[in-house]
């Protein structure tokens, strides 16, 4: 039983997929958290800088004799920065992977998953996969260990999957 991914997903994919790579850790303890975007919170964390900036000069202003605010003023202006290269960095690196070109193929069977490409073939063992997390974009197997490779597949494969892993009795991992 294998599932064929002739082209890459979209940029809602690619950044639901790099916020769970990033929040990998969580989600081994809670499934459940709530998955978003990796560029909203990016957004969200140059947004909450913007207004504690206006805020910390909006309180210099009022009290000038202490220079604190001031301080502070300056460090969010930076953060605000370094948010502004951040989503930067995430956004170039959804370009880079949806620019990769070629077919995948994933191959499913009762001992393991194996994730096909031109240059190269990986093996999951069911043995080593938590969860398999449904979101809005993305499937994807959670691994026992950071160690192990987390695969996702996009989620118009949804009903695909299903039908495998039912064939396969695997449903019992499928979070949602």
């Amino acid at each position: 039983m294998k599932i064929e991914i002739p082209e890459r997903g979209s940029k809602e994919y690619y950044d639901e997929y790099l916020y769970i790579l990033t929040k990998y850790k969580k989600l081994i303890n809670n499934p459940h958290i709530k998955i978003t975007k990796l560029t909203n919170e990016s957004f969200r964390l140059c947004l909450l800088s913007i207004i504690m900036t206006i805020l910390m000069f909006i309180i210099f202003i009022i009290n000038t004799d202490n220079k604190v605010f001031l301080y502070l003023g300056i460090f969010f202006i930076l953060l605000i920065i370094l948010s502004v290269i951040y989503y930067y960095i995430i956004t170039t690196n959804i370009n880079k992977l949806r620019s990769n070109k070629g077919l995948i193929t994933i191959e499913f069977n009762k001992d393991k998953i194996q994730y096909i490409t031109k240059d190269k073939q990986l093996d999951i063992l069911w043995d080593d996969i938590k969860y398999i997390i449904i979101n809005k974009y993305t499937i994807t197997f959670i691994p026992y260990e950071i160690n192990k490779t987390i695969l996702s597949i996009n989620i118009t494969y949804k009903e695909e999957l299903f039908k495998i892993l039912k064939k396969l009795k695997k449903e019992d991992l499928i979070v949602k």
